[in-house]
């Protein structure tokens, strides 16, 4: 555990993780675009953009697990840019109106 740590050493620590056991929402974001192996584990109240954002990409099977399953990160990453590509798209919606 490291504690009283920046926003760049955070990131370089999961960049470099062989493996990341979190609860942390931005921990499992930045798991996923490192394509890091990542078990999450629940944390009371404050689950739901965690799973949200599991289930959306599909592997949901990394909650609570001692090891993550095989995860196909094209697939994720496919996932990843089609919701980019939405979010885009309605913040260019709003602009124009």
């Amino acid at each position: 555990m490291h504690y009283g740590i920046g926003p760049s050493e955070f990131i370089y620590l999961i960049h470099h993780a062989a493996y990341v056991f979190t609860n942390s929402f931005h921990a499992t974001v930045f798991s996923i675009l490192f394509h890091k192996p990542i078990s999450v584990f629940k944390r009371e109240g404050l689950n739901s953009r965690i799973m949200t954002l599991l289930e959306m990409l599909e592997i949901d099977n990394c909650i609570s697990s001692k090891q993550m399953k095989d995860v196909d990160w094209n697939k994720v990453d496919i996932a990843v840019d089609k919701k980019k590509k939405e979010a885009i798209y309605f913040l260019k919606s709003l602009i124009r109106n």
